[in-house]
């Protein structure tokens, strides 16, 4: 199980990362079935699938399913000549019809055209609530194909204006539609009649092919777009494959009432323009349920999306912390995508969530919203002239700036500890790959317990580690740090480095001038140390972290914007502060910016060992 879950290596600096959530966006699709049969098309994939649930209540004799995908489908030009036992129907009765012992349609698939036959002496409603179900191609070459379309309500597509742009149906268009009366019959003009969402075609397909009309549509997760825990970052990629330019909305729509459903999921969008100097500025916009993106033919675009769980607010009374909705792309013409998007916020998050990785033990529960390893950077930027003549306590700019890296932990109870080093290994919990992450600051303690890398690199057990030399305390202690908690107020801490510590700068274990030693040497004790420490110096920092709601934005750092993505919540940021004490009269002060983030949503340090 740890070797597959390699890419979590690179986790912590691409922010992208999500579990998948367990709730997703319900659509309701309403199709107006006639007295007799009905070719319809199912765009929604339903929440039970059971054939006897997704039929209740609606006076359906019997309903057909092409059950050999890729083969040509038997034309029959009167649906009342099929005739239950054929291998390449299934079929479907309800309870108490005289052919019900021939039922072998028992789960009814969306995105797939049906034959339904109902008694009735007037229109009803049939309506489906599930997932939107993804539409895919599957024409057979050189033979009708019995089809449908997921067309918005409002769709004025036509046959040319859906199929048109593709050889096998550039030319003459050949269409049948199902009568009132129960016969097929071939559409007079299909270049100008409107295809009618929900319902079912043959449509003849010259040559090979496997267009899907003027838009394609793709992301991260395929059919679907979920920010699961502690996902950041999904991607929407838009591909004109038509033959003209068209404008593709993209919308958020609230779906079907889930009583599971806390809200809809509140996101931003990156817009890039370009200054008056050519170059590129990324802003990070609240989407506003509406964007629209004008492609040519066969151009494509991304755009970039941003849970904004800081924004979760529930709408439901019910005490749950799932959020969803539907994202829907549309053509001009009216050619739609319904995707699920969703989010989950951890019990106890309050305004942020805390992350947590699939890896985890399912007894373990993460008591605090920002528990878990954060790895960052700081960016130092000005300093105090502390041999100024007349100002020696100003902070005046750096010539350049002087980064490093900060590692800090926090449990479960909130606590915060300042790392000198981590290591994310892995610990087995049972012989089949099970067992949960490790945060580890000892090696020989990593030994002696027998955890391993979190992946492979040539063949063998990787560890994932983290090392912040500009923090040269000695051993493996963390150093805590206090008044303030992760992402609010100002933490502080000071560390503290002994003149004879190996660590520190300003000694070197090899060099005779390094060990305060007078080159007098006394015939009994030996060497003479120094009355104060004069070659290697003790010193103490005391260091400041003041988080900031936006996002620091100081030299060496790339701007997104007022934001950077995840800022607030798995990532956050703020003014890092330093005064170095004991070196000189005064004290040095440096001042920078400092950003973090989460790389692991583990509370404890090595395991509570």
């Amino acid at each position: 199980m740890k070797n597959s879950l390699i890419g979590l290596l690179v986790i912590w600096m691409v922010g992208v990362w999500s579990v998948p959530s367990l709730a997703s966006g319900l659509y309701e699709q309403v199709i107006r079935l006639q007295p007799g049969w009905n070719a319809v098309y199912l765009d929604v994939q339903p929440m039970i699938a059971d054939a006897d649930r997704v039929f209740a209540g609606i006076p359906v004799q019997s309903a057909w399913a092409w059950d050999r995908p890729g083969q040509g489908v038997q034309f029959v030009d009167d649906p009342n000549k099929l005739a239950p036992g054929k291998p390449e129907w299934l079929t479907y009765y309800p309870p108490g019809s005289a052919n019900a012992a021939l039922k072998n349609l028992y789960e009814i698939e969306g995105g797939r055209p049906l034959l339904v036959q109902v008694a009735t002496n007037r229109a009803v409603d049939w309506r489906v609530v599930g997932a939107p179900a993804r539409w895919r191609a599957r024409w057979v070459d050189n033979a009708l194909n019995l089809v449908g379309f997921p067309l918005a309500s409002s769709s004025t597509n036509t046959f040319r204006t859906l199929l048109g742009n593709d050889p096998a149906f550039s030319g003459s268009l050949t269409v049948l539609k199902l009568g009132t009366g129960g016969a097929w019959s071939a559409v007079p003009n299909p270049d100008s009649e409107r295809v009618e969402p929900g319902r079912a075609y043959w449509v003849y397909c010259r040559g090979a092919s496997t267009y899907g009309g003027p838009l394609e549509v793709a992301t991260d997760q395929g059919a679907r777009m979920d920010f699961g825990t502690s996902g950041i970052l999904n991607t929407l990629r838009l591909w004109n494959s038509g033959g003209t330019r068209r404008t593709y909305a993209i919308e958020s729509e609230p779906g079907f009432p889930d009583s599971g459903v806390s809200g809809g999921v509140p996101l931003r969008f990156k817009r890039v323009t370009v200054d008056g100097q050519g170059r590129p500025v990324i802003a990070w916009l609240p989407f506003t349920n509406r964007l629209e993106v004008t492609l040519e033919a066969g151009q494509s675009e991304v755009v970039s999306f941003e849970s904004l769980r800081n924004e979760a607010k529930p709408t439901s009374p019910i005490n749950t912390l799932t959020f969803a909705s539907l994202l829907s792309v549309r053509e001009s013409g009216g050619l739609r995508t319904l995707m699920p998007i969703s989010m989950q916020v951890v019990p106890g998050g309050g305004a942020a969530s805390a992350g947590r990785l699939a890896g985890l033990a399912a007894d373990e529960t993460v008591a605090n919203p920002r528990a878990g390893l954060w790895v960052g950077n700081v960016t130092l930027t000005a300093v105090n002239f502390t041999g100024h003549p007349t100002d020696k306590e100003s902070l005046r700019p750096t010539r350049d700036p002087f980064d490093f890296r900060i590692i800090l932990h926090v449990d479960n109870r909130g606590d915060v500890r300042l790392l000198q080093r981590a290591m994310l290994m892995w610990k087995s919990t049972n012989d089949r790959g099970q067992g949960r992450y490790v945060v580890a600051t000892d090696e020989e303690l990593a030994a002696r317990s027998g955890w391993t890398g979190v992946g492979l690199r040539s063949g063998q057990d990787a560890t994932r580690r983290f090392s912040a030399p500009a923090f040269g305390f000695s051993g493996t202690r963390p150093m805590m740090m206090t008044n303030g908690s992760m992402g609010l107020g100002t933490l502080s801490c000071s560390v503290f480095m002994d003149s004879k510590d190996p660590l520190n700068p300003f000694r070197h274990m090899y060099h005779p001038d390094h060990d305060n030693l007078a080159s007098k040497v006394d015939p009994i004790t030996g060497a003479i140390p120094y009355s104060r420490a004069i070659e290697s110096f003790k010193f103490t920092r005391n260091l400041f972290l003041t988080f900031t709601a936006k996002a620091p934005v100081g030299p060496g750092q790339q701007v997104f914007g007022p934001d950077i993505p995840g800022y607030g919540d798995t990532r956050l940021g703020g003014v890092y502060r330093e005064d170095i004490l004991d070196l000189q009269n005064r004290p040095i002060r440096m001042e920078g910016v400092f950003t973090v983030q989460r790389v692991v949503s583990v509370g404890v340090l090595n395991d509570g060992e």
